[in-house]
This record gives C-alpha cells, structure tokens and sequence, in this order.
C-alpha cells in the first residue's frame, strides 16, 4: 500500500477513535495514534503511546513498543496514572459546576450541581 492511500484512509477514521484511546489507556496499554491535534495532545502530555504521521512511523513504533516491553509498561502506566489524575467523574463535575456558575449569574445554579 502506498503512503499516499494510506494518509486518506487514516484521515477519515482518526477523528472518530478518540473515545477508544482512553479505553486503551484504562487498560494501562500504550497508544500508537495518528498525528492530529486532540491525540497529539494526549499523548505527549502524559508521554503515554507514540505518534505516527505515515505508514512508515506506524510501523517502526510498533517494531518499537514491541521490542521494549519495559516501554510498554512505563507508556501504559502513564497513560492510567493521567487518566486516573485528569479524566475522573469528580473533575469533570467540578469543570461542569464552574462552567454553570460563570454562565449562570445566578446561585439557582447551585441547587443543580448538587443534585449532579
């Protein structure tokens, strides 16, 4: 396969395979990701998988992640440790409560976020 046909076929799929990264990171497993922004993010900010722009990139990290099981388990440590840290029920409630709060101009909001 071509690089060039496979950059259009990873294009319209990465997007969409967001919500499996961290079903990935729950399973303290690394992640090889497409390089577009939200992933990218994700990933160098935890350091927990590796990124790949072409086929040749996916294929040496995986060459890579395979050979060194010690990076395995330290990418995939990381990735649990950010998402126990940074991607819990009790942060995203806070994050929700202030966002009401700012927006609301008002304190019936309050009564709201305590019954969430």
């Amino acid at each position: 396969m071509k690089n060039s046909d496979f950059n259009k076929r990873y294009e319209k799929v990465h997007s969409r395979c967001y919500q499996k990264k961290f079903e990935f990171i729950d399973g303290r497993k690394p992640i090889i990701a497409s390089d577009c922004g939200p992933q990218r993010k994700l990933i160098e900010s935890f350091n927990c998988g590796l990124i790949f722009s072409n086929q040749d990139e996916l294929v040496n990290g995986i060459i890579q992640l395979s050979n060194n099981k010690k990076l395995q388990k330290e990418m995939g440590d990381n990735g649990y440790r950010a998402l126990l840290e940074n991607y819990n029920s009790e942060r995203f409630d806070k994050v929700l409560t202030d966002v009401y709060k700012q927006y609301s101009g008002n304190n019936s909001i309050n009564l709201i976020s305590n019954q969430l």
